[in-house]
């Protein structure tokens, strides 16, 4: 069970031989040597462009390094997908699927099967963390912050602050609860945007969480191997952090957080 994803790599020295690849495994560090890698590109979910093409960022890289290297565009067929790993034969996968299938854990328990070490988290972390009303819960056990909010259906979307329906102030904001991107996030400011919402037909899953909206200034937080490196400042363009700020040239800004006051550092990191 691979918990991490591989970050080290020997010298030079082994560019035509393979990298060593020092990968967790069971909580218990081992040495892999890696020549062939699979990347795992596409998948069925509204990430598929995203995927494809930050994949293809990363096979360039790999290649360039001196791997060998092999794109699965990975369908929802399990045949397809094991016929293309047992032809290939990787020593290692590296993920680079998003959303429903490539981050909830689906294509990581195919993996698991198959024997290969992969990258990033392993099931059941890949399906809690992509599941947000079930990684709310588990964050707020641990005493961490979380912002209030409901979960429903989608089918009652159109009840939201109607007869029979949730009732919430405005600003809100309604998201799927799993997927990623910030695809289906709606931010709700006044009944002309509740109203849109209602009238747009919902295409981004069953489970649906209704919070209410915080606004303030947004950060990432870097964590390597349980450490936390740094943090970085993102301020988007439009009204939050979405879709095109996330994805089109100079749709946010990214600066390093170095005006944080203690107390605010303190719980970040």
């Amino acid at each position: 069970m691979v918990l991490i994803e591989c970050l080290t790599f020997t010298s030079s020295s082994c560019y035509n031989a393979g990298r060593v690849v020092t990968i967790l495994i069971s909580n218990e560090s081992a040495h892999v040597l890696v020549k062939k890698i699979a990347v795992l590109v596409g998948g069925w979910s509204s990430e598929r462009t995203i995927s494809l093409n930050s994949g293809q960022n990363v096979i360039l890289s790999l290649e360039k390094i001196g791997f060998e290297v092999q794109a699965i565009d990975v369908k929802k067929d399990l045949r397809y997908m094991t016929e293309k790993l047992y032809e290939f034969n990787p020593d290692f996968v590296f993920n680079m699927l998003h959303g429903c299938g490539g981050e909830d854990g689906v294509i990581q328990g195919v993996l698991e099967l198959f024997g290969v070490p992969y990258s990033n988290s392993e099931v059941l972390g890949s399906a809690i963390a992509f599941n947000k009303a079930i990684c709310k819960k588990i964050v707020d056990s641990v005493g961490v912050r979380i912002i209030d909010g409901s979960n429903i259906s989608s089918k009652e979307i159109t009840h939201i602050n109607s007869i029979g329906g949730i009732t919430i102030e405005y600003p809100f904001v309604v998201k799927p609860s799993t997927n990623g991107s910030s695809i289906g996030v709606f931010l709700i400011f006044n009944n002309v945007d509740l109203k849109h919402l209602k009238n747009t037909e919902w295409n981004f899953g069953h489970e649906v969480i209704v919070e209410k909206y915080i606004g303030g200034r947004e950060f990432t937080v870097l964590v390597v191997d349980g450490e936390v490196i740094g943090a970085l400042e993102i301020i988007a363009k439009n009204k939050f952090y979405d879709f095109e700020s996330k994805y089109k040239i100079g749709g946010s800004d990214h600066i390093s957080a170095y005006d944080l006051d203690s107390s605010t550092r303190q719980e970040m990191f």
